[in-house]
């Protein structure tokens, strides 16, 4: 476990580490401080406002969002209550914390993994580019858009794929049928990636993964898999079904393949840390970096400049 600010900062920067950048939406919850309330449950309440004669101020312990959405479309058009979530995060401005943020990960250089919809990190400037693959082409679907990187090089290809560029993991709202919002739709996430990892009859055999260019070679699944990963800013509790379940899967493919095997570093704070997450983590071959403060972790772990 680790508890100094400075030793964490060295792994990042230790050139054999080869690190990927997961970031979840705590990096919106610290940008937006009190102005905005980014978070799932708010945006889910707010749905189920719009599409419900019922009334409902909270989500109460004993269901997870995806299935409070899945339940939401029993009240209303599916697609009318993914378009009101996307007009939602469409009123979030973005701010001068993700200008800074975006400058600090362009200088690391390092590829980023998000688990948000909205498109603040990238910001204007950014080129969106869709990954071909070697052998498959660029294999692209508006359901599952993950060959697509936003890179400020417009030049940036799958040779690039370990330098800085931004990958949406559960979609994002540039494509409404590519947000995972529901069980549902993680669950059919979950067996899309299972066929690219496993092709014989899902045993668990590696042999999808186990190959020089391997179905995903030219998405973020690749990333998983071959990087150091760093998570910041995401609870990864057990709302995050499909991620946690792509975290137990990476550990089985390192068991299977040991010479192979990639570090993992999870961030959080001190005060926040349960025993069950800890386990989880330690098991799936993960360290602790456990930091005093939020400015620790947003800003002066990355060298963010300062708003």
């Amino acid at each position: 476990m680790i508890k100094d600010l400075n030793n964490a900062k060295k792994i990042i920067n230790k050139p054999s580490h080869r690190i990927a950048f997961i970031l979840g939406n705590g990096i919106n919850r610290f940008a937006y401080k009190d102005n905005v309330d980014p978070s799932w449950s708010k945006l889910l309440l707010d749905a189920w406002d719009g599409a419900s004669f019922s009334t409902k101020t909270s989500i109460d312990e004993g269901i997870t969002f995806t299935e409070f959405y899945d339940l939401l479309e029993f009240e209303s058009d599916p697609k009318k209550i993914t378009q009101s979530i996307i007009d939602s995060i469409e009123e979030w401005d973005p701010t001068d914390y993700h200008q800074s943020l975006r400058d600090a990960l362009i200088r690391l250089d390092k590829p980023v993994l998000t688990t948000n919809f909205d498109m603040y990190l990238e910001g204007v400037n950014m080129k969106k580019l869709i990954l071909d693959h070697p052998t498959f082409g660029k294999g692209f679907t508006y359901y599952y858009p993950w060959n697509v990187v936003y890179s400020p090089d417009s030049k940036f290809s799958i040779h690039n794929i370990y330098n800085f560029g931004i990958w949406h993991i559960n979609g994002s709202i540039n494509y409404p049928l590519s947000l995972k919002l529901s069980l549902t739709s993680y669950t059919r996430q979950g067996k899309r990636a299972l066929d690219y990892l496993h092709v014989k009859n899902y045993d668990d055999d590696f042999d999808g993964k186990n190959q020089s260019h391997w179905k995903g070679l030219n998405t973020w699944l690749h990333l998983i898999f071959n990087c150091d990963l760093f998570i910041l800013g995401l609870g990864l509790d057990e709302q995050e079904t499909f991620l946690r379940w792509l975290l137990i899967e990476r550990m089985k493919y390192f068991r299977r393949f040991p010479d192979r095997k990639r570090k993992g570093w999870y961030v959080g704070l001190k005060t926040e840390m349960t025993e069950g997450k800890k386990f989880f983590l330690e098991s799936i071959g993960f360290e602790l970096i456990q930091l005093d403060n939020y400015e620790d972790i947003y800003v002066n772990l990355l060298d963010v400049s300062k708003v």
